[in-house]
């Protein structure tokens, strides 16, 4: 089987910290045909110094300013001219040296898949766990999946390309189109990508944003009261940090996420 090009695109903007080990997850993969790209928002920090001292490991690389995060995705997409498209975002990295390889050197991918998605580790500040995939189903109300987990065939993703009127949830739209396009989900059991929630959680209102960006792509109704009993909710939470011990909030936390970690989809089409 001939190994398909894997284009792989990180954004960054003033991540001299993270962006190394992002570096490193890519150029060290041991499937043989990446096409690595680099798209930076003009950082000052000392991340294009990183990313020069790694410029002869890239397809492409350049640093100017965007309008936002899905804007400069757009922009890697465009660049971009592997037959599938991953997003690594910049902190987050491959699982293992070998992710790729376990995806596209076998016969997993059919020529009528859209889309490739598997399992994340997902990093917090308290310690880390694997998280799986929901059903699709859940596609209707948001993203089943992390996008640092998934790959998408370029010619989708450059036929729509992320919406960027969209500050939080793009991707979820995105991948809600392509659903309703009745696309080809196809799920593959194994750990695909670190995603790293400790460096950079969302703020209150960030989180009220994306909510409200998931409400507003999914269609439902009433989105403002639904927003207003959702910001309450927050901030009830908040306030319970305060009064509660921490260890008993990580608890609590940590008995959630084993709640939520039961169903794994093999292979989705929307009808």
């Amino acid at each position: 089987m001939d190994n398909p090009l894997i284009s792989v695109v990180t954004v960054a903007y003033n991540a001299v910290t993270t962006i190394e080990k992002t570096i490193l997850s890519v150029i060290n993969q041991t499937y043989p045909n990446v096409e690595y790209i680099i798209i930076d928002g003009g950082s000052t920090d000392g991340t294009v110094e990183i990313i020069k001292k790694y410029a002869n490991k890239l397809a492409y690389w350049v640093s100017e300013p965007d309008n936002g995060i899905y804007d400069a995705m757009n922009k890697g997409a465009k660049v971009a001219t592997g037959e599938w498209i991953n997003f690594m975002n910049c902190g987050d990295s491959f699982f293992t040296k070998a992710v790729l390889m376990d995806i596209f050197s076998t016969d997993n991918v059919r020529d009528c898949t859209d889309v490739i998605y598997g399992d994340t580790c997902v990093v917090e500040i308290w310690g880390m766990y694997e998280q799986r995939p929901m059903e699709m189903i859940n596609m209707l109300k948001y993203k089943p999946f992390c996008h640092q987990s998934s790959f998408v065939r370029s010619h989708l993703m450059r036929k729509y390309y992320f919406n960027t009127k969209f500050h939080v949830c793009a991707d979820f739209h995105f991948f809600h189109l392509l659903w309703n396009q009745n696309a080809c989900f196809l799920y593959i059991p194994i750990t695909m990508a670190v995603f790293d929630q400790s460096i950079g959680s969302l703020s209150g209102n960030n989180k009220l944003e994306a909510y409200y960006e998931d409400l507003l792509v999914s269609g439902s109704s009433f989105r403002y009261i639904k927003c207003a009993r959702f910001w309450l909710r927050y901030s009830l939470k908040r306030l319970f940090r305060f009064i509660i011990p921490e260890s008993i909030m990580i608890k609590r936390r940590r008995l959630r996420i084993e709640r939520n970690q039961d169903t794994k989809c093999v292979y989705w089409k929307k009808s």
